[in-house]
C-alpha cells in the first residue's frame, strides 16, 4: 500500500499528461521542439540550422532529447519524462524524511503536468535525468550520479545549471566552516559533469543572445529564494530526518535560498540568455517548500502556494490552445504552395510571429525563415531593429534586405504584439506588393529584393540548393558571391572547388572554377584559406 500510494502522484501526472496530448493542446513552447524532432528525423545530428535567423548552431539547446524523440516519439518521450521525474522527486523527499513529502509530491505533479502542456519538453526530461542524479548521490553512489549529471546537461543545460546549484549548495553545508574542501568534494565534482557539457558547446558552438528578465518574475525569484533562506532546521517536523534530510532541508536548502537570490540579481541587470528561465526554479523551489513547511511554517506555506500559483501561468494559453486552426499544417500550406510557385531557387520569407508561433515548425521545413522560435536568437539578432519600439517603413525596409527576405506573410490568427506593427507596415508599405491571397493568410513580395546570394566580384551565380545542414551555390565561371546564410567557423566546402569565409555576419564563398560549390557545417570546419572572400 505504501508504494501505491508514493508511486500515485507520477502515474496520475502520466495519464494527465496523456489527456493533453491526445486532447491536441498543445502550448507556445511546442512549436520549437517539434521542429527540432522533424528536423533530427529528416536529417540525423546537424551542428547547423539554415532555416532559422539565416543560420544558428543546433547543439547548445540540448541535444537528447530529439535524438529521443526523433526514433519514438515527442508524445512517449514527454510523457515518460514527467512520470519519471514526479517519481523520482517524490523519492527525495521521502529519503530527506520532510514534513510533508506527499503534498510536496502532487504540488510538482500538476506543474510537471503544466510544463508538458507548455511543451518544455527538454527541460523534463533534463529535470528527470537531474533528479535521478541527486536521488543517486544521497546513496553516495558518487561515480553513476556524474554520469546521470552529464547526461542532464546533455538533455537540458538549464536543468543541469539547476542540479549544479542543488550540489553547489549541498556541498556548502556539508564542508562548512572548512570551505576550502568544496572543491574536492563528490558533490561539486556531479555539478561540474553537469555544466560540462552547456559550457563545451557554448564554447565551440556558441549561440549567445539574451533572454528578458521582467520585474515581477525577479520579485518572485527572489521572494522564493528569501523564503528558502529562512529554512533552517525544520526537518520533519516531528519526523526523525536522515543526516542526508537535515543537510538538504535545513543548511543546505537556505544556501541554496542564497545562491538562487545571488544569480536572480545578476541575471537581472547583466543580459544573458538565460535570464527569466531562472525562475523555472519554482517549479521545484514551490512544491520543495510546501514539503518542508510544518504547521508552524505557515508563512513558507503561503510563499509556496503563490510559486506554485505562478507557474501555472502557461494554463492562461489554454483557450487559445483549443481548436487555432494555426497549430495544423494545413493551415499553413496553402502559403508554403504559393511561395514555391513564385520562387526560382531558394527564398527566405518573414511571418511576423504568431501567438501560438507555430509557423516555425510548419513553415520552416520547406522555405526557410528570416526568425525562428528560439527568443535568445531573436534579441541577439534583431534587438535594435526589428524589436525596437517605433519601428517605422525604412527601418523594416533596411531589415528585409539586409535578411534577404523576399517575401512577408501575415496571417489572420492573433500576433504578438510588435509583430502587429509589423502587419500594419507590410499593407502600407510602398516597398511591399501583394501578390497572394487566401482567407488566412496575405503574401507581400518585397521589390527589387536583393535576396539570399550577391555577387561580390561581378560572377554570374545562383543559390539552387538551401537546405538545413548545407546550400549549394552553382558557378559559372570562377568568382565570389554573398550568401545571406550567418558564417559559423564549423562551415565547410564538402564538394566542388572553392572555399567559405565570414562577410559580415554572412558567408562569402569563393570558387576557383566553374561548377557547383556544396557548403555544410563540419565538426573541424574548412582548412583552406579563403583571400579574396576574407577582404
Amino acid at each position: 500500500m505504501q508504494l501505491v500510494a508514493a508511486s500515485a502522484p507520477a502515474v496520475v501526472a502520466g495519464a494527465a499528461a496523456l489527456g493533453v496530448w491526445l486532447s491536441g493542446w498543445r502550448g507556445v513552447d511546442h512549436p520549437a521542439h517539434h521542429f527540432r524532432v522533424a528536423l533530427y528525423r529528416e536529417y540525423g545530428p546537424t551542428l547547423w540550422n539554415t532555416q532559422w535567423f539565416g543560420g544558428h548552431h543546433t547543439l547548445g539547446y540540448g541535444v537528447l532529447f530529439p535524438a529521443l524523440a526523433g526514433p519514438i516519439s515527442i508524445a512517449i518521450v514527454g510523457i515518460a519524462s514527467t512520470v519519471a521525474a514526479v517519481g523520482l522527486f517524490g523519492a527525495i523527499l521521502r529519503r530527506l524524511a520532510v514534513a510533508r513529502p506527499t503534498a510536496g509530491t502532487v504540488a510538482f505533479a500538476f506543474l510537471m503536468v503544466v510544463n508538458f502542456f507548455e511543451g518544455r519538453l527538454p527541460f523534463a526530461l533534463g529535470l528527470a535525468l537531474a533528479l535521478a542524479a541527486l536521488l543517486v548521490a544521497l546513496h553516495r553512489r558518487w561515480v553513476p550520479a556524474a554520469v546521470l549529471a552529464l547526461l542532464a546537461g546533455l538533455a537540458a543545460p538549464l536543468a543541469a545549471a539547476f542540479l549544479a546549484l542543488a550540489c553547489g549548495a549541498w556541498a556548502l553545508a556539508d564542508a562548512a566552516p572548512r570551505w576550502w574542501r568544496v572543491g574536492v568534494m563528490p558533490q561539486s565534482w556531479i555539478a561540474a559533469a553537469g555544466l560540462a557539457p552547456a559550457t563545451f558547446l557554448a564554447l565551440v558552438f556558441p549561440e549567445g543572445g539574451r533572454f528578458p528578465f521582467i520585474w515581477s518574475y525577479f520579485v518572485l525569484t527572489l521572494l522564493g529564494a528569501v523564503a528558502a533562506m529562512s529554512v533552517r532546521g525544520s526537518a520533519g517536523a516531528g519526523q526523525a530526518a536522515t543526516p542526508a534530510g537535515d543537510r538538504m532541508e535545513g543548511a543546505a536548502l537556505a544556501i541554496g535560498g542564497a545562491l538562487v537570490a545571488v544569480a536572480a540579481v545578476l541575471f537581472f541587470f547583466v543580459p544573458n540568455p538565460i535570464g527569466a528561465n531562472l525562475s523555472r526554479l519554482a517549479v521545484l523551489g514551490g512544491p520543495i517548500l510546501l514539503a518542508v513547511a510544518a504547521g508552524r511554517h505557515r508563512r513558507l506555506s503561503l510563499v509556496a502556494l503563490v510559486l506554485i500559483g505562478w507557474q501555472c501561468q502557461p494554463l492562461l494559453d489554454l483557450p487559445a490552445a483549443i481548436g487555432n486552426p494555426s497549430d495544423e499544417i494545413a493551415y499553413h500550406q496553402p502559403l508554403i504552395d504559393a511561395v514555391l510557385a513564385r520562387s526560382d531557387g531558394p527564398v527566405r520569407i518573414e511571418v511576423p510571429f504568431t501567438e501560438r508561433h507555430w509557423e516555425t515548425a510548419h513553415i520552416a521545413p520547406e522555405v526557410a525563415l528570416a526568425r525562428g522560435w528560439q527568443r535568445q536568437l531573436d534579441y541577439r539578432f534583431n534587438d535594435d531593429t526589428l524589436l525596437i519600439n517605433g519601428l517605422d517603413d525604412e527601418r523594416y525596409r533596411a531589415w528585409l534586405e539586409a535578411n534577404g527576405v523576399t517575401f512577408v506573410a501575415v496571417p489572420d490568427v492573433g500576433l504578438e504584439q510588435r509583430s502587429r506593427t509589423q502587419a500594419r507596415l507590410a499593407a502600407e508599405s510602398p516597398g511591399l506588393e501583394e501578390v497572394w491571397a487566401n482567407r488566412n493568410w496575405v503574401l507581400y513580395e518585397v521589390t527589387d529584393a536583393v535576396g539570399l546570394i550577391e555577387p561580390i566580384d561581378g560572377v554570374d551565380a545562383r543559390l539552387v540548393v538551401l537546405e538545413p545542414d548545407r546550400f549549394e551555390v552553382e558557378f559559372t565561371a570562377p568568382g565570389t558571391v554573398l550568401v545571406r546564410v550567418r558564417h559559423s567557423q564549423h562551415m565547410a566546402v564538402s564538394s566542388g572547388n572553392g572555399c567559405t569565409a565570414a562577410r559580415g555576419e554572412w558567408t562569402a564563398v569563393q570558387a576557383t572554377t566553374a561548377g557547383r560549390v556544396v557548403v555544410g557545417a563540419d565538426w573541424f570546419g574548412g582548412s583552406e584559406v579563403c583571400t579574396i572572400a576574407a577582404r
